[in-house]
This record gives C-alpha cells, sequence and structure tokens, in this order.
C-alpha cells in the first residue's frame, strides 16, 4: 500500500469534473483505492461518495492506493486533486 496526505489546494472544491477523471483513472488500474478526509473514508472508484466528502480548499485528504503500479496511479491521483489538468480543462 501507497499513501499520500496533502492538503487541498485547487481554487474550486473538488467537484464532478475532476471526480469524473479521479474515478476512471481508479477504475482503469485495478488499484484499491481509499480517500480520506478527517475521519471519513471512501472508496475511489464511487463519484458519489467522493462528492459526499465535500473536499474543498484547505481541507487535509490522504489518498491510499493498493495494488498494481500503486505508485503510479496514485502519483496520477495526486495530479488530479492538485489541479492537474483535469482540473484546468473543467474552468473553461
Amino acid at each position: 500500500m501507497t499513501k499520500k496526505t496533502l492538503t487541498y489546494q485547487n481554487k474550486l472544491s473538488f467537484h464532478i469534473r475532476p471526480i469524473g477523471v479521479f474515478v476512471n483513472i481508479v477504475k482503469q488500474s485495478g488499484c484499491d483505492v481509499a480517500v480520506s478526509k478527517a475521519e471519513l473514508t471512501v472508496k475511489g472508484n464511487k463519484a458519489m461518495q467522493l462528492l459526499k466528502l465535500g473536499i474543498v480548499p484547505g481541507d487535509l485528504i490522504t489518498i491510499e492506493v493498493s495494488g498494481p503500479n500503486e505508485s503510479h496511479v496514485l502519483a496520477e491521483l495526486v495530479n488530479v486533486v492538485s489541479g492537474g489538468d483535469a482540473n484546468e480543462n473543467s474552468q473553461r
């Protein structure tokens, strides 16, 4: 298992477009992914559960990945929540 804790710093909340990209990466990876905010942990392949976390700028979140190529998958997921291409495209 590989995990990373980070502060969500995107200008927007973690909304449906980047969540969709996040979920697609998880589903294609074959890994088990969990996302935690405070005491709540949800599966990374469930968009509605991720929305219910209500991640907004300044929130501390943890992403845990277990499975094949977990380090690479974690890096991709961190890029999405850190304001990578998925978030930039969603603001257009």
